[in-house]
C-alpha cells in the first residue's frame, strides 16, 4: 500500500470537511457536540462504521467534545484507508 508524502496529504486534506487536521504523525478529527450523549451517540455510529471500514481510528473524548487519530499503522503512515475512513465519519455529521 502507498504510505502518502506530506504534499499528497495535504491535496488530500481539501476533500475532507475542516473538522480533519494532519498532525505529522496522524489525521486528527475534531468536533464537540452539544452534551455527552449526543457525543456518545456520535461514537457509537463510528464504532459501527470502523468494523465495516476494519479500521479503526484511536478515540479520545471528554464530555462532549471528540478526537480521533487516524494512521495506517501497518504501513507506519498516511494511506487512502485513512482518507476513506475520513471521508466515511464526515458522511455522519
Amino acid at each position: 500500500m502507498h504510505v502518502f508524502s506530506q504534499e499528497e496529504i495535504v491535496q488530500h486534506l481539501l476533500e475532507v470537511s475542516d473538522s480533519w487536521s494532519y498532525t505529522g504523525v496522524h489525521l486528527v478529527y475534531i468536533q464537540v457536540f452539544k452534551d455527552f450523549k449526543t457525543a456518545i451517540l456520535f461514537l457509537n455510529k463510528i464504532a459501527v462504521l470502523a468494523e465495516s471500514h476494519r479500521h479503526h481510528p484511536q478515540i479520545i473524548n471528554t464530555y462532549n467534545s471528540i478526537e480521533l487519530r487516524l494512521r495506517t499503522n501497518d504501513f507506519n503512515g498516511i494511506t487512502a484507508l485513512d482518507f476513506q475512513m475520513a471521508k466515511a465519519i464526515d458522511k455522519l455529521e
